[in-house]
């Protein structure tokens, strides 16, 4: 059997996204909120995750999202190494992103929701006339 690894998450941006590549790779922190008991009460605990969009979408994105938008993402996880200049050795698992939906901006913003990219509007067709319906 193959494994299954599929990511789906809404959260919000911590940052502005962070373009690399000459716009090529989009770098976003995401936050939400997890339950976890303490003592006898719950409490609400930040989580943080990477994730990185490439390509098209990821230069559509770098013009549509900001700080605090939220956002629902589907990916999978990947996870990498790599070594600083100084030679100390680092990894990270994040969200590669294969479908990014913009949920909803801060309060206090007015701008509605929106989808992957941008839609061209369709012009509105021509009126017609009462007797040239069929019916």
């Amino acid at each position: 059997m193959d494994d299954l690894n599929v990511v789906t998450l809404v959260a919000r941006l911590t940052r502005d996204p962070e373009p690399r590549a000459g716009g090529n790779v989009l770098s976003m922190r995401l936050a939400f909120t997890a339950s976890r008991k303490s003592g006898e009460t719950w409490e609400d605990v930040p989580q943080y995750v990477d994730a990185v969009a490439f390509g098209r979408q990821a230069e559509t994105l770098a013009d549509l999202l900001t700080r605090g938008d939220q956002v629902a993402i589907t990916g999978r996880l990947t996870w990498r190494e790599w070594e600083q200049a100084d030679g100390t050795k680092r990894q990270a698992h994040e969200i590669a992103c294969q479908r990014v939906q913009l949920m909803a901006k801060p309060k206090g913003t007015t701008a509605p929701p929106h989808s992957d990219f941008p839609v061209t509007p369709t012009p509105a067709p021509a009126p017609v006339a009462d007797d040239e319906i069929p019916f």
